[in-house]
């Protein structure tokens, strides 16, 4: 991944290199955040009752607001639950 560096330039890597890396950084640092098999449990469970719940729904414009209500939903669990 090594470009050639412009002598003149303030930084001597590019800007895709710094952001691998430093992408890379924080993906090491936060592996147990992210790599918690409880976590990724949760994820599965709800995905799979949203899709039950989503799909049982008719495709209808009176239930609209059922569908926004359980994508509201779940955007607020998910605030509650990352946060910690």
């Amino acid at each position: 991944m090594q470009q050639h560096a412009n002598p003149e330039a303030e930084y001597q890597t590019s800007f895709l290199s710094q952001y691998a890396t430093l992408t890379r950084r924080n993906f090491l640092l936060q592996k147990d955040r992210y790599m918690s098999i409880v976590l990724n449990v949760q994820i599965l469970f709800t995905a799979l009752v949203v899709s039950l719940v989503w799909f049982q729904l008719p495709r209808t414009e009176e239930t609209a607001r059922d569908r926004f209500g359980l994508v509201s939903s779940l955007r607020v669990k998910a605030k509650f639950q990352y946060a910690s």
